[in-house]
């Protein structure tokens, strides 16, 4: 009966540590954009937002824990950069875990009006059903 109520015991303070453990864990979200802004404490992204069908320029605050790839330091973004982001929300406030400069991203402009003639040629227009 004593092992019984050990054993009992030991799973049960295992399964409080472990949701207390996940209930501290920060759910990280993720987005992507052209640097508007920069400041050593901020970041102001352009980015689109799909419920507004609109570019949005968006605040992530930076802090000393916020994790850089490709970049050296923050005062190495200048305007117009892409970056994507992994940010944690906190009081309605957007803190970035982690900026990485995209390069590939930075190429693409989605403005310009030859992207469609990129884009014409379909291969299921060749498949026969």
């Amino acid at each position: 009966m004593k092992i019984f109520l050990a054993v009992t015991l030991t799973i049960t303070a295992f399964m409080l540590a472990s949701s207390f453990c996940m209930a501290q864990e920060e759910d990280t979200e993720y987005s992507w954009g052209i640097i508007v802004e920069v400041s050593p404490m901020e970041v102001v992204v352009s980015e689109y937002d799909y419920e507004l069908e609109k570019e949005i320029d968006v605040a992530y605050k930076i802090d000393s824990d916020t994790e850089l790839i490709d970049i050296e330091s923050i005062s190495d973004l200048v305007e117009g950069d892409a970056v994507e982001i992994d940010y944690v929300v906190k009081d309605k406030d957007r803190t970035a875990k982690v900026i990485a400069l995209d390069k590939t991203l930075a190429e693409v402009d989605y403005g310009q009006e030859g992207l469609e003639e990129e884009f014409e040629y379909l291969p299921e227009e060749d498949i026969e059903y």
